[in-house]
């Protein structure tokens, strides 16, 4: 495969109906691909290998990207794995692992391209230059329109605090200020996908302090998030025996 600029794309089968004002998909990643130039920008000839979600509203036949795309650049871990292990021909050799997991949030209506109402096909995909490689992108855990990973007015990151992280023998979760009129769920998924744990809360209390076992969790990235009629926020939690 030298000398070849090489596509390896991943389309969800199903189209999407975007909804307005704001349309979020969320997902987990690790993106170990070749860098770019220092300050490159993506459509640039210096931003080498990337990775990009796009959609098509003419059943495939065009695609666009949401968001401009990325590479290991995204998050100073991916660069260091990325650069930890070369062969002689300035191959990374490094391979990806669950603490590389981050979320990312994609507003699927940030380019006026897309409007709501619109159905849009969409993919994943990941290019590479005839030079330099990596491990490459893993993907997991996408949610579509029904989760956001930003604050809402009423709820923010504040409210939900959890220690410690990495966790180990216990969690402790630290509910403050909820709404009081409010159910609140909370929430923790694994990387499948699969809940780990849940609990529905009255909403009767302010604050909220949870002790939660985990000695028999296995090791890896969680995801916990608070669910109210006012938003949801998130934190990641590994578990680390």
């Amino acid at each position: 495969m030298d000398n070849q600029k090489l596509n390896f794309t991943a389309q969800l089968r199903i189209p999407v109906i975007l909804t307005g004002p704001a349309t979020y998909m969320t997902f987990w990643e690790i993106a170990l691909v070749e860098p770019g130039e220092e300050n490159s920008v993506f459509g640039s000839t210096d931003f080498y290998d990337y990775v990009v979600v796009e959609g098509s509203k003419d059943g495939g036949s065009t695609w666009k990207p949401f968001v401009p795309g990325w590479d290991c650049r995204a998050y100073p871990e991916w660069l260091v794995q990325y650069n930890s292990s070369k062969d002689i021909r300035g191959n990374s050799l490094a391979v990806g692992d669950m603490s590389l997991f981050k979320v990312r949030v994609i507003n699927l209506l940030s380019d006026p391209y897309f409007q709501p109402e619109d159905k849009v096909l969409i993919r994943f995909r990941l290019f590479s230059d005839p030079y330099a490689h990596g491990w490459g992108w893993a993907i997991d855990n996408i949610h579509i329109q029904d989760y956001v990973d930003v604050p809402s007015v009423s709820v923010t990151h504040e409210n939900l605090s959890v220690f410690p992280n990495p966790a180990s023998e216990y969690l402790y979760i630290s509910l403050k200020g909820l709404p009081v009129r409010d159910k609140v769920t909370l929430t923790i998924v694994n990387l499948l996908g699969q809940v780990q744990w849940s609990e529905t809360l009255s909403g009767t209390q302010n604050d909220v302090a949870l002790k939660i076992p985990v000695q028999q969790w296995k090791d890896g990235m969680y995801l916990i998030t608070l669910y109210t009629a006012s938003g949801n926020v998130s934190r990641r939690l590994v578990i680390s025996h």
